[in-house]
């Protein structure tokens, strides 16, 4: 019994110590590597388990104790344990993908696409993921929620899309629509100047009806400038291109008609 403890000590030593140096030291410098560093500490202790487990079984092999009839008990037990802890084990295998695949990490800027969820990822467990809304307000959710259900990781995009529809008088003449479309452009324009805009934009006539004339533009923020700047610079956009219409004399569609 003692030659089997000393084994299995023996061999977690050995095992810990290979993963830290192949998953730990290397990661440093590997890319493809550095994302397995969160499971470290989780192959650590299952190494462990596994090992004690073993040795355990193997002592009471060793003492005269038949193990057959114990380790069958073992899988009944499991079996029962697994049906009656589903949801955790969804969970934690969910955890796993996340940790493994990686698709979120803490620091990203996530949405659900059913927009319950719109915040920064702040903890990856192995069970629950917490997330942070722009109001304070912290999320602990399923790991299930986020390997279950699309999510759009808004950090990994190049930059972070606007979709905005200028609805315009339907009084406006098309002369009138080409100066708009031009405010547009040019409120575009001085973002990006100070690269606080993507260089891609796209304004189109979209579409005109009895109640209103709509422009449609597009635009990208940069990835790199958080929320609130983000906010402030759609928010400045917006002025500069009223004020144009304002000088210009175009008027806007009835709020009661606007589309």
């Amino acid at each position: 019994s003692l030659y089997v403890l000393l084994g299995a000590w023996f061999l977690i030593k050995v095992l810990v110590a290979m993963v830290e140096k192949y998953l730990g030291k290397i990661s440093k410098e590997n890319e493809d590597i550095k994302r397995y560093d969160y499971l470290v500490p989780l192959i650590k202790t299952l190494i462990k388990v596994f090992i004690f487990a073993i040795a355990a079984l193997l002592i009471v092999s060793n003492l005269g104790y038949n193990v057959n009839g114990l380790i069958a008990g073992l899988g009944l037990g499991g079996i029962a344990l697994a049906f009656a802890s589903k949801e955790l084990l969804e969970n934690f295998f969910s955890g796993l993908i996340i940790y493994i695949e990686r698709p979120i990490k803490v620091g990203d800027l996530v949405k659900t696409n059913d927009n319950l969820i719109y915040g920064e990822i702040k903890e990856i467990g192995i069970r629950t993921t917490k997330i942070e809304s722009f109001d304070g307000t912290i999320y602990t959710v399923p790991n299930t929620f986020l390997s279950g259900k699309p999510v759009e990781n808004i950090s990994v995009m190049p930059g972070r899309r606007v979709v905005a529809t200028l609805s315009l008088s339907p009084k406006c003449t098309a002369e009138q629509i080409g100066k708009a479309e031009k405010f547009i452009l040019d409120a575009l324009n001085a973002k990006k100047k100070k690269r606080e805009l993507l260089e891609e934009s796209h304004v189109y006539f979209d579409k005109y009806s009895t109640f209103s004339i709509d422009i449609i533009y597009i635009y990208w923020l940069n990835k790199n400038i958080d929320y609130w700047e983000q906010m402030d610079i759609k928010d400045s956009i917006n002025k500069d291109i009223k004020k144009e219409l304002d000088k210009a004399k175009i008027e806007l569609a009835s709020p009661a008609f606007a589309v």
